[in-house]
């Protein structure tokens, strides 16, 4: 049989190169892989001693502190993978992951972005840019163009065998609205929609609504299970007829559109005698969005500059401060950065407190709707942890607590509700079901006034994911110490569970290196008290429903 290119590529002509190119080429391809290690090396070892991380002294280092984090943050997704020491795979993935962090290499891509986005208009792998400026979440829009929650997604030929079952949103609200039945609480569900489905002219050109076809579907269902839902996109969608209801470089809502959604579930539940009475001010607001933040650029004042809007802030009449959040309250508000934004000054609208280091701006979703229900509520909002971490916050109650709860209102993300296995673990959303505290009354543990100095052993420690992959700039994780000695202030458990800072703005801190068997010094409070960190992302594996949730303030190695 002939072959039909045999002719063909007998007649290709050969090439030839001399002896002295062929020098110069494998002098400059070797220089071209080796000089950009020994550049690190050579930076890495300036460093001190704990911060220093070498190459090719860390490959043949097994198991590392980078792969220990690694199984730390598989066996939170997987409750199969039982290996109490990193494999050789372990090892191997972490250190790919650490050998593209280079400081070379953060500065050139960022170099890159900034012109990217400034002359061609180009995002990244977290941020779709779009038309006039408009910026988008990228995982969000996928979201919308996926396989969904409801069809069963087709797996890939290779599969990582550590790759953790996925659990859909819609099965987790279920469960959760049984839960609460059975505990006489009822559940409204407020999925907040995606800045797509509103605003989708920027990204299609011609302003057809992008939705998820399982969107409705899944809306039936919820209401089929006795989940009680209020669907927000006819409202928001009216808004946007007068005013934008999305932030054009955030991710968020605008005051008016959140103002509105406020009244709107406060109108549906009805008002409720609270006695709450509060005094309207309005402030200008400006920042640069969350989306400019995630572009990391290294000048964004360049290409963005700060969005201006108008917040209306609620102050108690009788204190003259903005709405806390009282624990007491027999309604509850679950949430995530939808009620944060304007509240949390780290979102962004810090300025508008009016103090500097003010705890809280007193104009976000939880402050309207308390003013319009006439009633404080007990808020539970942590950015990034809609779908599971407010759950299980919330289900660590004491059994006391949970009895005087009438009404839970949970509003998330609709994108964490549409996500599908593939895209969910992308976007880093983990949906598990939760326990609750088995008549255990938590708070017994809590301190007193007296600041609290503790010396203890860490034991656990929850894995810290790559702050380049994460929406949020600042975030905590949580670890859990025994071998308590108390040098000042009261406490009486023998563990505590203790957050303590991860990265702020995306860098990743001193408190992040310590492991399992470090012995520290910590200054503790109560999460709860600190209303700036407890409303921060948490990177947090554990469920200790007895323990109360402590902040570490300050926290050094015990020589």
């Amino acid at each position: 049989m002939r072959n039909p290119y045999g002719d063909e590529m007998a007649e290709q002509p050969e090439i030839a190169i001399s002896r002295h190119w062929c020098a110069v080429l494998a002098v400059l391809f070797l220089a071209g892989i080796s000089v950009p290690s020994v550049w690190r090396h050579a930076g890495e070892w300036q460093k001190a001693d704990d911060e220093r991380w070498l190459p090719v002294r860390e490959l043949f280092r097994h198991p590392s502190p980078e792969a220990a984090n690694l199984l730390r943050e598989k066996r939170a997704r997987r409750d199969t993978i039982t290996r109490e020491t990193p494999s050789l795979r372990d090892h191997l993935q972490a250190f790919e992951d650490r050998i593209e962090d280079t400081e070379l290499r953060r500065a050139s891509r960022r170099a890159d972005q900034q012109w990217l986005t400034r002359r061609l208009g180009v995002g990244n792998r977290r941020v779709l840019a779009a038309r006039d400026g408009w910026l988008y979440l990228r995982p969000s829009v996928e979201a919308l163009t996926g396989y969904g929650p409801l069809r069963p997604e087709p797996e890939g030929v290779i599969r990582d065998p550590d790759l953790p079952p996925w659990r859909n949103g819609a099965d987790a609200v279920v469960s959760f609205a049984r839960q609460l039945e059975e505990r006489g609480i009822r559940l409204t569900l407020v999925p907040v929609p995606v800045k797509v489905m509103i605003h989708p002219h920027p990204v299609n050109g011609c302003g057809e609504p992008v939705v998820h076809p399982d969107y409705l579907s899944l809306l039936v269902r919820f209401r089929e299970n006795g989940v009680e839902t209020i669907d927000l996109v006819p409202l928001l969608d009216e808004v946007n007829r007068t005013d934008p209801a999305f932030l054009r470089q955030d991710t968020h809502w605008t005051p008016v559109a959140m103002e509105k959604a406020a009244a709107h579930v406060a109108a549906r539940i009805g008002r409720r005698p609270g006695g709450l009475e509060v005094n309207r001010v309005f402030l200008a607001g400006q920042s640069r969005g969350d989306l400019v933040g995630m572009l990391d650029l290294p000048r964004p004042e360049a290409i963005f500059p700060e969005e201006k809007t108008t917040l209306t802030r609620l102050l108690d009449r009788r204190t003259g401060r903005p709405l806390e959040s009282d624990p007491d309250s027999p309604v509850v508000l679950l949430g995530d950065s939808f009620v944060n934004i304007y509240e949390d000054p780290g979102l962004g609208f810090g300025q508008a407190a009016g103090e500097e280091g003010a705890s809280r701006i007193g104009a976000g979703f939880a402050s309207h709707l308390a003013a319009a229900l006439g009633l404080r509520l007990h808020v539970i909002a942590i950015n990034g942890e809609g779908a599971t971490g407010v759950r299980r916050e919330f289900a660590a109650l004491s059994a006391e607590s949970l009895e005087r709860k009438e009404h839970v209102i949970w509003v998330i993300a609709s994108r964490d509700l549409l996500y599908s296995a593939t895209s969910g673990r992308k976007a880093g959303v983990v949906w598990r079901d939760v326990t609750f505290s088995p008549g255990q009354a938590r708070g017994d543990e809590t301190p007193g006034n007296e600041a609290l100095l503790i010396e203890a052993t860490m034991r656990e420690k929850s894995a810290i994911r790559d702050p380049a992959e994460t929406d949020y700039a600042d975030a905590l994780y949580s670890a859990i110490f025994d071998e308590l000695e108390v040098v000042s202030g009261a406490y009486e458990a023998d563990r505590v569970r203790v957050f303590l800072p991860a990265f702020t703005d995306r860098e990743l801190l001193p408190s992040s290196r310590y492991e399992p068997g470090a012995r520290l010094r910590l200054q503790l409070v109560p999460l709860d008290d600190d209303a700036g960190a407890s409303s921060l992302s948490r990177m947090d594996d554990f469920f200790a429903p007895g323990l109360v949730p402590m902040l570490a303030r300050q926290a050094e190695p015990v020589e």
